[in-house]
């Protein structure tokens, strides 16, 4: 950590600085202001700098210390010790070892019983977490997409995830960690449908560079048959940056919005628009922001093309949005001001198509 702060910062910290920067982001937010005395300053300096000389074995000095005392800055011992910490080790990416590290673990084990199965969490989700910091850096998002196909690829070996029972307790206990460490508010059950766990669990991550990657891959029957699924289970998400982000990422990537669930059924567009007549939007509208999320739900996919005239339970979008927005007419009047221009699409697909036919029988 010593290193760490000191090779990131942009000019030479003082010995002061340092003894700050260890006490730690919320620790310091919550300290009251008060002036320092000098001396309680000097006991800082020295316990740092004693600090610096035991965990860096020397190679970080205060050699103007007895002039400067706490305002004394820290130096790397020589040029050369900072060169090599800065350059020696670029090929060496810790995110990437931990990564194999953590699939070597989840490869040596089968997760039968609790224990087992709370070491087989605890690995994937190291592993997904070194992962996703590797998709940060462009450069290493092929290795990210061949971390998660090997991750998934293990768990498959490990579960039936196409049986309710065995498939849904693991998943189960990935949404618990994913609640535990405060990165999940919402109630998320693994629905055998359509997807894989994996990609379910993507969903709720969320792993966007995996969905793109997906998408980009998959043959176009893969998509027709299991895309209209994963897009009904992102609509699903509570979170207005992240529902936003996947639904773009699946419309934009060739999903279909009135693709049938199954043969004879409504479309994916309708069993939104019916999720959107049970939700009460006007209950805790402040406290939950369900107004928001439905909102960009109902509006990006009216922007992807989804049917402006289809109906659900006898009832036309137009009426569908007015009743469950009736809470927010600013937001009502915004979705409903999209549905001339694409009603006026279709009429004019419509037109184009008869046109074709009367040609074609003539």
């Amino acid at each position: 950590m010593l290193f760490r702060l000191v090779g990131a910062a942009s000019n030479p910290l003082s010995l002061l600085t340092v003894s700050f920067a260890h006490e730690g982001f919320h620790k310091i937010m919550s300290t009251d202001a008060k002036v320092m005395s000098q001396e309680e300053k000097m006991l800082r300096a020295d316990t740092t700098r004693r600090r610096l000389s035991s965990r860096c074995k020397g190679l970080l000095e205060t050699p103007d210390f007895k002039s400067h005392g706490p305002y004394a800055t820290v130096q790397y011992l020589h040029r050369i010790v900072k060169d090599f910490l800065r350059h020696s080790n670029n090929t060496f990416d810790p995110d990437q070892e931990f990564c194999a590290a953590f699939l070597l673990h989840l490869k040596m084990k089968k997760p039968d019983g609790k224990v087992h199965l709370a070491q087989f969490v605890a690995s994937f989700t190291g592993c997904i977490e070194h992962s996703v910091r590797l998709d940060t850096n462009a450069k290493n998002k092929n290795m990210h997409i061949e971390t998660l196909n090997e991750l998934e690829r293990i768990c498959n070996t490990n579960f039936d995830f196409n049986d309710l029972e065995h498939g849904s307790y693991l998943f189960d206990a990935l949404i618990s960690q994913r609640k535990r460490e405060g990165h999940l508010q919402e109630e998320y059950r693994h629905w055998p449908v359509g997807t894989t766990l994996f990609m379910d669990y993507a969903l709720v991550y969320p792993l966007y560079s995996y969905v793109e990657h997906w998408l980009e891959n998959t043959s176009k029957a893969d998509l027709q048959s299991s895309g209209k699924f994963i897009l009904l289970k992102a609509a699903r998400r509570e979170d207005v940056q992240m529902v936003t982000i996947l639904l773009d990422i699946l419309l934009e990537g060739g999903v279909n919005p009135d693709a049938h669930v199954a043969k004879e059924s409504m479309t994916v567009w309708q069993l939104v628009l019916l999720q959107l007549q049970i939700v009460d939007l006007a209950q805790g509208q402040a406290e939950s922001g369900r107004c928001a999320v439905w909102a960009e739900i109902i509006r990006i996919f009216l922007e992807h093309r989804a049917d402006p005239c289809a109906t659900v339970d006898d009832l036309p979008v137009r009426a569908v949005i007015m009743s469950a927005f009736e809470c927010d007419h600013v937001r009502a009047g915004q979705l409903l001001s999209l549905l001339p221009k694409l009603q006026e699409e279709n009429r004019g697909g419509s037109k184009l198509q008869f046109q074709g036919f009367k040609r074609l029988f003539k």
